[in-house]
């Protein structure tokens, strides 16, 4: 189970330059890690061939092979421009929350 939980993004926030996105989970031992990524790193939703209706959707980096996961469905969106300037528009597959 830790292998799953170590994986699960709980909160993502962009800088106030909007060039770095913060992405923050849990170590195996349970601590908080946050990981800053430049905002040219991350590959956009519809690009990474998900469907963000699913319980868990891959965030997808070109630099690195970690994967995260993040809960579109289950989790919550403060600011849905931010979140579609860093993972693009979520209008393309039909999202509704």
């Amino acid at each position: 189970m830790t292998s799953y939980f170590r994986r699960l993004i709980g909160i993502i926030s962009i800088s106030k330059d909007g060039k770095s996105v913060k992405i923050s989970h849990l170590t195996f031992w349970g601590r908080k890690r946050d990981v800053i990524v430049p905002l040219e790193d991350i590959v956009p939703l519809t690009e990474s061939g998900c469907s963000p209706n699913d319980a868990y959707v891959k965030l997808v980096r070109f630099s690195s092979k970690e994967t995260l996961y993040m809960t579109l469905r289950f989790g919550n969106i403060l600011d849905k421009t931010k979140f579609e300037f860093v993972f693009g528009s979520l209008d393309v597959f039909g999202f509704k929350k």
